[in-house]
């Protein structure tokens, strides 16, 4: 499914401009993340649409403290730093502008669907309002 999502995003960043003045213009390009990492399967569309002169900004909806665990650090707001000093390195690496971190409670987004205060919804809200304050040509997730 990763490779799928991967391939999809390819596709659709080197085919979103149809004419030669929209390919010479800066795209603006959201990338929108449960948890640092999850940029990986599409890191060669970011850094080409970075390449080619879009403004990519990666939006993580949590900060990945509660795992998986793989570096062998306890769950916890040690861990969230070194994701997020991780998700920053990426970001220079791939070309992307702009790292936002949202920092929602990893692991927590569907509890509570319903209520009206659920993790889900505030981070829906959240995303809205950048959505609205930024309007952006392309959105990957």
């Amino acid at each position: 499914m990763k490779y799928t999502i991967a391939v999809l995003a390819a596709l659709t960043l080197s085919h979103s401009a149809s004419a030669q003045e929209e390919r010479d213009a800066p795209r603006e390009v959201a990338v929108i993340l449960a948890h640092p990492d999850d940029e990986l399967v599409m890191a060669p569309a970011i850094a080409r649409a970075a390449r080619e002169g879009a403004n990519v900004t990666f939006i993580y909806a949590t900060s990945g403290d509660q795992g998986p665990g793989v570096s062998g650090m306890e769950k916890g707001a040690s861990l969230a730093e070194v994701r997020k000093a991780e998700a920053n390195c990426s970001a220079r690496a791939l070309g992307v502008r702009t790292v936002l971190f949202l920092d929602h409670g990893d692991g927590t987004l569907t509890d509570r669907p319903q209520d009206s205060e659920s993790p889900a919804r505030k981070l829906a809200n959240d995303l809205g309002t950048i959505l609205r304050e930024h309007p952006y040509d392309v959105i990957l997730t």
